[in-house]
């Protein structure tokens, strides 16, 4: 059976993690579940050590982000594949073992997104088509109204799509990605140029442009909270981060899918939320400023765990 690491990246989730780690007790003697804590100042690291001790557990001094806390782990790891799992998810071993039989089958799926529901089983939007130009304008105007259900279904996916047949889409939430090392070795690891939101997105992108490609399956379907631990912040940082992160997301590809050349792509993707100018949001969440982002390296395996120890990364506790 193919090799899994999953990582599952928390900040203050004592309230979830519980329910998360407890399912994934009995799995395959060959996966190993990661937990990742961004200095969570609950009980989540005690719980995660006192109650499940077979957890290879990174507890970090600062909050590095959702991006480079998850880097963390898939540099540490050399499994055949990796699923990023948020703490509010409840995925059991079958769902798992289910998502990786479908990507096994499929040699060009380089990650597999799945239907994520609320607690009380209504549907949440789960896939998406990247953003360009054209259908920026069209949504945002409604033109899309001009089109046949299907189209749009094919155009647009999202909220307009009932996440009801296997297909290819652009990205996936990243509340539950199942990823092949092979991609993240061709595309690199997640991009670290987001401290929190879009970088599922980008990272989406990154592997589509390896020459793997992003499917949506709805055989699996777990439970999601959805924005736990975003939710803890005060809510007009979390709004304007939001809207800072995705407005510049949707920009830069609407932007980066016409450029006629990669050199132009590699140049927007370097240049930071260069159509948005050097803003900066205008609270900041409490506590320490979090750490400049940086774009991930894609180095995995020993390569990576070398660069992990220079840059003095956390290690497993």
């Amino acid at each position: 059976m193919p090799t899994v690491s999953i990582s599952i990246v928390t900040w203050n989730s004592a309230e979830d993690i519980r329910d998360c780690l407890s399912l994934l007790a009995e799995l395959p003697n060959n996966w190993e579940v990661w937990v990742i804590d961004n200095n969570s100042a609950d009980n989540t690291v005690e719980i995660v050590r006192r109650e499940f001790p077979f957890v290879k557990l990174i507890a970090n001094t600062d909050n590095k982000g959702f991006a480079e806390a998850n880097n963390q782990a898939i540099n540490q790891s050399n499994s055949d594949y990796v699923l990023l799992l948020n703490p509010d998810t409840q995925a059991n071993a079958e769902a798992i073992t289910k998502s990786l039989e479908i990507i096994e089958e499929n040699p060009h799926i380089g990650m597999l997104g799945i239907k994520l529901c609320n607690d009380d089983g209504t549907l949440q939007t789960t896939c998406f088509h990247f953003p360009t130009l054209w259908k920026n304008f069209i949504d945002s105007i409604g033109l899309q109204r001009l089109y046949s259900k299907e189209r749009i279904k094919e155009i647009f996916a999202g909220e307009y799509f009932e996440h009801d047949r296997l297909r290819r889409v652009d990205w996936v939430k990243g509340a539950f990605m199942l990823v092949k090392r092979k991609a993240i070795e061709k595309a690199g690891a997640v991009p670290e140029d987001y401290f929190m939101f879009a970088e599922d997105l980008d990272f989406c992108w990154q592997i589509s442009e390896s020459g793997f490609e992003i499917w949506f399956s709805p055989d699996v379907s777990i439970k999601h909270k959805s924005n736990k631990s975003a939710g803890q912040l005060p809510s007009t940082w979390r709004v304007e981060r939001t809207t800072w992160d995705r407005k510049g997301v949707r920009a830069r590809f609407a932007i980066r899918m016409r450029a006629p050349g990669p050199a132009i792509g590699d140049a927007l993707r370097a240049g930071r939320r260069l159509e948005c100018g050097p803003h900066e949001p205008h609270t900041k969440p409490p506590g320490p400023d979090p750490p400049r982002p940086r774009r991930a390296d894609p180095a995995l395996g020993a390569r990576g765990r070398q660069e992990g120890a220079r840059r003095g990364e956390g290690r497993v506790a």
